[in-house]
């Protein structure tokens, strides 16, 4: 390929960095710049008003899971499949398991 067509090409591929990041994504990166601050806040580093606290605080829960205790309950019935051998005889029985007979000497 000439290498104007070449360059036409990947100019053409070029998307803007928010095509490649989902909603899901981008909401994760900020959840991580909001526990940064919070870490800061907690380190010292910089202050935080209780207002800027409680506004990280419920907008992380709206991103983050809460990994509070949770019971699951189920109810349902667990069901087994046995398979059972074929039934004997006293016959049968006694020649499969009992013991040898001693042999005579």
């Amino acid at each position: 390929m000439p290498a104007a067509v070449m360059s036409a090409a990947s100019k053409k591929r070029k998307r803007k960095p928010s095509e490649f990041h989902s909603e899901v994504t981008r909401e994760r990166i900020r959840a991580t710049l909001l526990v940064e601050r919070l870490q800061a806040c907690a380190l010292g580093e910089i202050d935080l008003s209780p207002v800027q606290v409680r506004a990280i605080e419920i907008l992380l829960r709206k991103v983050l899971p809460d990994l509070s205790k949770t019971e699951i309950n189920d109810t349902s019935p667990h069901r087994y499949v046995v398979e059972m051998p074929a039934e004997l005889t006293q016959e049968e029985w006694e020649k499969k398991y009992s013991p040898p007979k001693p042999t005579v000497q």
